[in-house]
Order: structure tokens, then sequence, then C-alpha cells
């Protein structure tokens, strides 16, 4: 027995199904069994097993209530969002409104546009929440919700719910609070709502770190300086707030990196770790501190650990995806280079890398699944695949420039820029492909001549350029 839950061998009654159903043979199943297996498949998710189990369900009990929340899940986990909206509509009729209910209505009705009948779900969740910080929990949801919807400012107002209604929460609303207001670009709204907090009570500690923290990102020190003097007058008499230390010295450590202090940066982040020893920002920056310093051995400590709880954060992914890759440890970069294509920030850095370590490996398959992604993701920018064009050149990979050259120019065929033509002609060139060096030579003169100079430096180590290139050129110039 591998595990149990209530007392239900769940696995062992998983094993069981599978056969059964693989064979036609399903039998008799309590709706207790039959939710903790839909539990476990949704939260796998295992689609194809979690459908054969909603079937059974409707065959054993078909007038079950909770039937229409499954069929409104499963749609949505599918992808089909406007019928898991009406499912989901329908398994409201029919089931009472708990809190797995109201989140997967929430996320639904967002999922197709509907943001005022999520509030409307959210606020008989919070209603019904029976304690303080199950209504900040809900708040709190609806706020990630809108988020990830890619509707931030939305999410604002339900976060100063949250802090109004539980206070032991402030801390960890207070970062959620000012990452948004910088994502935003509302940083003064930020520091006025802060400011409006402390009027009315300015022992508010999580309120000043707050504070500081958008001081910090428009540049302001001496307001910084001060919101941080205010915060350790009130950590003075707190020393057991560890993380309220912790992201104190951390604020500190970030204003005197900003400020060129490096070596006082470095001394509070050491202070940082003391507090929360864990942490994968403190662990990450004195990672880049002993990188900068070149001790890669003193460092090491922090990486193992940074493997162990830092995988969450994308820029941790990038740190040590790029440690593997500077060790020439390509598989194991590639792995870690995957996850950052869904994070825009990191996505540029992490295809150049997956492009290229694809190539050396002779992975025809990969590099070219690598480039059909970057043509759907970069298909108005010719920024992106000038870079990559460059990296790989500057690397002695002519044929991958050149053929991220051709790439380039079928994604950007409308109007590529006179510097992609450029490149494509100089590479062509030294792939011994001449006509199209001349081709693409001609375009790159009637965009832009002044550019030219670009051509030469690219070809200024060959013997000499061909007669139809030359003549080309004295034609234009």
């Amino acid at each position: 027995m591998f595990w149990q839950e209530d007392g239900i061998d769940l696995e062992g009654l998983r094993q069981r199904f599978e056969s059964e159903w693989l064979k036609g043979q399903a039998g008799y199943y309590s709706q207790s069994e039959l939710e903790e297996l839909w539990e476990w498949y949704i939260e796998r998710e295992a689609l194809s097993q979690a459908r054969a189990l909603l079937t059974h369900a409707e065959h054993l009990y078909s007038e079950w209530p909770r039937l229409s929340y499954w069929r409104s899940v499963l749609a949505y986990h599918e992808g089909k969002t406007w019928t898991a909206y009406t499912w989901g509509l329908r398994a409201f009729e029919e089931n009472p409104p708990t809190p797995a209910l109201c989140k997967h209505l929430i996320e639904t009705c967002l999922s197709v546009g509907r943001a005022v009948e999520a509030e409307r779900f959210w606020r008989l969740w919070w209603k019904s929440s029976p304690t303080p910080k199950a209504k900040a929990d809900s708040a709190i949801f609806l706020a990630g919700s809108y988020y990830w919807h890619y509707r931030p400012e939305k999410a604002l107002p339900f976060l100063w719910k949250a802090w109004k209604m539980y206070p032991p929460y402030r801390l960890k609303l207070a970062a959620k609070l000012t990452a948004l207001y910088r994502q935003t670009g509302r940083l003064t709204e930020g520091l006025e709502a802060y400011w409006r907090c402390l009027w009315t009570n300015p022992y508010q500690l999580p309120a000043w770190l707050g504070l500081a923290q958008l001081y910090l990102h428009k540049l302001s020190y001496a307001q910084l300086e001060q919101a941080l003097q205010q915060a350790h007058q009130l950590l003075a008499k707190k020393p057991e707030w560890t993380k309220a230390w912790a992201l104190y010295y951390r604020i500190q450590a970030k204003a005197f990196e900003a400020q060129g202090k490096l070596a006082e940066a470095f001394q509070a982040w050491l202070q940082a770790r003391e507090y929360e020893p864990s942490h994968p920002l403190t662990l990450l920056h004195l990672v880049r501190h002993y990188q900068r310093l070149g001790e890669i051995e003193a460092a090491e400590p922090y990486i193992r650990r940074l493997s162990q709880v830092g995988l969450n954060l994308p820029e941790v992914r990038q740190l040590l995806a790029d440690l593997h890759w500077s060790a020439h440890r390509t598989e194991e970069a590639l792995l870690y280079y995957r996850t950052l294509l869904r994070t825009p920030a990191y996505r540029t850095h992490a295809l150049s890398r997956l492009i290229q370590g694809s190539f050396q490996l002779g992975r025809t398959k990969d590099l070219f699944r690598f480039l059909r992604y970057a043509a759907k993701q970069f298909s108005r920018e010719s920024g992106p695949w000038l870079q990559w064009i460059q990296e790989a050149y500057e690397k002695g990979s002519v044929p991958l420039a050149y053929l991220l050259s051709v790439y380039a120019l079928r994604v950007q065929r409308q109007h590529p820029p006179s510097r992609l033509y450029y490149w494509h002609a100089a590479l062509a060139l030294r792939s011994n492909r001449v006509s199209r060096a001349l081709r693409s030579l001609e375009l790159a003169l009637l965009t832009n001549a002044a550019e030219v100079g670009l051509f030469y430096r690219l070809t200024a180590d060959l013997p000499q350029l061909p007669q139809p290139i030359q003549a080309l050129l004295r034609r234009y110039l």
C-alpha cells in the first residue's frame, strides 16, 4: 500500500479502476472513492483517466450534482473554456458555493472575459468565509487570478482588502503590492497608498518596507533611507521577526547595488542570509557576487542550495542554466533553458542557447522546432534575430548564423531591416552562395546604403570579394 487517504487505499484503488476500465469491466465505486480518484487525476493533469472516471461516474450516478462540476473542471483543463463556463454555471446551481467551486468559477469566468461574474462569485466566497484569514485568502486568490489573466491593475484593490482584513499577511502582501505597482507603472499611486496606511497607523512595519521598495524603484535614495530608518526603529523592538529583518536587509542590499556600493551590498546580503538562510533571492545575489570576483568555488554551496529551493524563480533557473553552459554541460543547461520559454523576460536569451545547443549536439529536429517557435514569438521583431545571428557568428558558427539569417528573412519578409540584409549577404558569401549574397546585398543597398560598413566589416578577412559583388557595390556607391 503506497498511501491512504481517510482509510482509502488510493494507489490500489487507482490500479483497480484503470485495470477494469481497460478490460471494459469497471465495477462499483462509492462516491467518496470516485472523489479521491478524481482529485488524484486532476492534480496530475491525467486528463484521459479523468475523462474515463467521469464517464464511469455518469454511468453509476447519473443524477449526482457533482458531475456538472467535474465536467466543467475537465473542460477547463482541456482548454475548452466556454464549455467549462457553461457547465460551471450549472454546477453553481446544483452545488453549494464551496471555496473550491468558487475558485474554479472565478478562473473560468476570467478565462472567457467575464470579470463581473468572477467578482460576483468571489463576493459569495468572501461572505461565506468564516474567519478574517479565510476572507483574506479569497481576496488574494482573486488578485492572483487577475494577474495571471493579464489584468494586474485589477488585482491591486483586492490585495488591499486582504491587507485590511488580516494583518499577519501584510509582510508578504507588501512584496506583492510593490511588484504590481512597479509592473503597472503606478509607483506614485503606490507611494500614496502606503502613506495613507501610515497616516492612520505609523507603526505598520510592512508599509514602511513597501514604501522603501517603491522608493528604490524610483531611485529616490534619500526617501528610501528615511523609510528604512523608520522600519529599523520598529524592528529593533522585535528581534524575533526574522522574515522582516531579512526583507529589510535585502532592500538595503539592493539599494547599495543600485548606487554601485558592491562591498556594502555584499555585507547586507550576508546579513539577510543570517535571518533567512534559504531565501532564493539572497542566495542568487551571493552567487552573483562571487561570480564577479571569479570565486566560483566559494559560490558552490549557494548554487547547490539554490537548485533545491529556488527553481520556482526564472532568474534562478537562468543562473543555473548559464553556469552549466559555461561549464560545457550543454545537456543540463538546455533542460533549464527550456523552462524559461514561457517567461517573456528570459525568452530571448533562452532561445539563443537552445538554438546554439541543439546545433552543437546535432539535434536537427530540436533545432528546427526551436526556430519555428522563435518565428511565432518574434514574427514582428528583428532585434532578437540580429542578436542570435551575431552571437552565432562571434562564436565561429557561420553555418548556424547563416541558417538564422535565412529564417529571419522568412519571418521579416514584409519589411526586413537593412542590417538583416547585410548580415545575410555577408554570411551567404562566406558560405559560397554568391547569387544569394548578390540579391540580399542589392536589397540592403536599396534599403539603406549608409550601413554598408557592416557588410565590409563582416567580409574584411576574405581575400577578395567576387567580381559581381564588387560591380554591385560600385554601382550603388
